[in-house]
Parts: C-alpha cells; sequence; structure tokens
C-alpha cells in the first residue's frame, strides 16, 4: 500500500500528509495539539493514523527513551503498510 497523493499538501514546514503527518503538524494546523480522544479530527488513512498515533505518543513523552520509542514505532508501521511485512530489525 502507498500514501494517497491527494493528502500530501505544503506548509510553513515543509510537505505534510494528511491531518497528522509532518514537521510541526496535528490535527490539520501547524504547531496543533491533540487530545487522544473522539475531539481530536478523524486521520484520512492507515497513514495518517500511525502520525496521529506518533503526535500523541510524542506529546505524552516525557523522557528521550519514549521519544525515540515513538519515532521507531512510526517508522515500523509505514514499513509495514508500504512492504506488507514487519522489519527485520532488534533495536528495540
Amino acid at each position: 500500500m502507498l500514501p494517497d497523493l491527494q493528502y500530501f499538501h505544503f506548509g510553513t514546514h515543509g510537505i505534510y500528509y494528511g491531518l497528522y503527518g509532518g514537521l510541526d503538524y496535528s490535527a490539520g494546523v501547524e504547531d496543533g495539539k491533540i487530545t487522544g480522544t473522539s475531539a481530536d479530527p478523524t486521520p484520512v488513512d492507515a497513514f495518517d493514523k500511525l502520525f496521529y498515533n506518533h503526535d500523541y505518543d510524542l506529546q505524552q513523552a516525557t523522557t528521550t527513551e519514549q521519544r525515540l520509542q515513538a519515532h521507531g514505532e512510526v517508522i515500523e508501521g509505514l514499513y509495514e503498510l508500504v512492504a506488507g511485512t514487519s522489519p527485520q530489525w532488534d533495536i528495540f
């Protein structure tokens, strides 16, 4: 599965995807915050859902290790969506 080109767009901090993919971009706005509740805009697809989870995890993180874990999880999720399988690394 590949990301849908219609969900890419440009903003102040670069290229964004959907409502949650991009540097300092969440809930469809630059420097946006999410609540982790149904009040948050619904992600546009599975890729955007990964970015949503990543944004939420980063917002909740209090340590460098938690931030690293969130980054690793979004990378693994993207790999699984594109390649259809889990990456074969043991770094976490």
